[in-house]
C-alpha cells in the first residue's frame, strides 16, 4: 500500500511537471516580448531627447549668430564715434555722451553673446554623447528620424503580437500540457491500476477546466 502511494505521488508530481513545462514557455516568450517593448520605447525616449537637443543646439546656434553680427555692427558704430570724437578738436557733450552709450551697448551685446555661447558649448557633451555629429545636423536628425520611424513600426508589430499571443498561447500550453498528460495516464495503465489512473485523469480533467 506505501508504495502504491509513492508510485502515485511520483506519477502525479510528473505529470503536474508536464503542465508546468508548457505554461513556463509561454510565460518566457511573453517576458522576452515584454522587454522588446520596454527597449523599444527606452529607445524611442532616448532619439526623442537628441532631437530636442539638436533643435536647442540650432536655435542657440542661430542665436549665437545673431548676437555675433549684431555686436560687430555696434562695434563698428563705436569705433566710427571714438575715431571721429578724436578727429574733433572740441567735441560737444551730445557727443561725447553718444560714444559713452554706444560703448556701453557694446559691452552689453558682448556679455550676451559670450551667454549664447556659453549655452551653446553646455550642449555640445550631450550631443558627442549621443554620437552626433554639430557640423552636420541636418544629416543627424533626418537619421534619428528614419530610426524612430522604424521602431515605432516595430513597436506597433511587437503590440499586435502581444495582443494575439497571450490568449492563443495560454490555449496552445494548456492543449500541450493536457495531451502530455492524456498520454502519461495511458501509458502508464497498465503498470499502474486503475487507481492511480483514476487519479490523473481527475488532474487532467481539473487542470483543461483551468485553461478554459
Amino acid at each position: 500500500m506505501a508504495l502504491d502511494k509513492l508510485t502515485r505521488i511520483s506519477v502525479f508530481l510528473k505529470g503536474k511537471d508536464l503542465l508546468s513545462k508548457p505554461l513556463r514557455k509561454a510565460q518566457e516568450s511573453t517576458k522576452d516580448l515584454a522587454r522588446q517593448i520596454y527597449e523599444t520605447r527606452q529607445r524611442i525616449k532616448e532619439i526623442d531627447a537628441t532631437n530636442k537637443n539638436i533643435k536647442g543646439f540650432q536655435a542657440l546656434k542661430k542665436k549665437a549668430d545673431q548676437s555675433a553680427n549684431t555686436l560687430n555692427k555696434q562695434r563698428q558704430v563705436t569705433r566710427r564715434l571714438a575715431q571721429e570724437l578724436k578727429a574733433t578738436e572740441r567735441p560737444t557733450k551730445a557727443f561725447r555722451d553718444a560714444l559713452k552709450e554706444a560703448r556701453q551697448r557694446s559691452q552689453e551685446l558682448r556679455y550676451a553673446h559670450r551667454k549664447n555661447i556659453a549655452t551653446l558649448k553646455n550642449l555640445k557633451p550631450a550631443l558627442k554623447a549621443a554620437n552626433i555629429d554639430t557640423r552636420n545636423l541636418a544629416n543627424a536628425e533626418s537619421e534619428l528620424n528614419s530610426e524612430t520611424h522604424k521602431l515605432n513600426a516595430a513597436l506597433i508589430n511587437c503590440s499586435i503580437l502581444g495582443n494575439a499571443l497571450n490568449p492563443q498561447q495560454s490555449r496552445s500550453a494548456y492543449s500541450r500540457a493536457i495531451l502530455c498528460l492524456n498520454s502519461l495516464v495511458f501509458n502508464c495503465a497498465s503498470a499502474l491500476g486503475s487507481a492511480i489512473c483514476n487519479t490523473l485523469l481527475r488532474c487532467s480533467f481539473e487542470s483543461s477546466s483551468i485553461g478554459e
